[in-house]
């Protein structure tokens, strides 16, 4: 599903921030469904100037259904796992699972919503699974002097901006 961002202007910042000096913050995992790997499609508050609610939710969104599909139990998950036992786990490194190609996927996905989305914003969302799957990183890539200039208040409920 494609994010797309007419409502907030991209960012020319002079010159990207050291990884030491970047400051970033953490979503924790829902697990309010479950064990299932999930994030909440609340909008958080450090993105209100950054980026639209509409694209964020719809990002959280489709992460949330790629974990969903990838944890599916599937008649190749099972037979993967059968397959694992009656080798005594020799069958593993001989192939990918379902699951590994799964979160290829997720890692793709994000990999592409950053480079298209986010980062022309200043934010850059960091991979899930770098973290564990316990949280979302998001990191603001400039300096705060660097930042498009707050925008006014929005039209409507839609969350459109005009343009100044």
């Amino acid at each position: 599903i494609p994010i797309q961002m007419a409502e907030v202007a991209p960012m020319n910042p002079s010159s990207p921030l050291p990884i030491q000096n970047r400051k970033c913050f953490f979503i924790q995992r829902d697990y309010s469904k479950g064990l299932t790997v999930s994030w909440s499609t609340e909008f958080p508050t450090e993105l209100v100037r950054v980026i639209d609610e509409r694209s964020w939710v719809s990002f959280i969104k489709e992460l949330n259904e790629r974990f969903a599909v990838a944890d599916k139990i599937t008649a190749r998950s099972v037979m993967e796992t059968f397959l694992g036992l009656c080798t005594c786990y020799i069958f593993h490194p001989c192939t990918r699972s379902s699951y590994e190609i799964h979160l290829e996927d997720i890692s793709d996905y994000i990999d592409d919503v950053n480079e298209q989305v986010f980062n022309s914003r200043g934010i850059n969302v960091c991979n899930p699974m770098e973290q564990g799957m316990r949280v979302l990183e998001v990191s603001f890539l400039f300096a705060e002097k660097d930042k498009p200039p707050k925008q006014p208040p929005t039209l409507n409920n839609l969350g459109i901006v005009p343009r100044i």
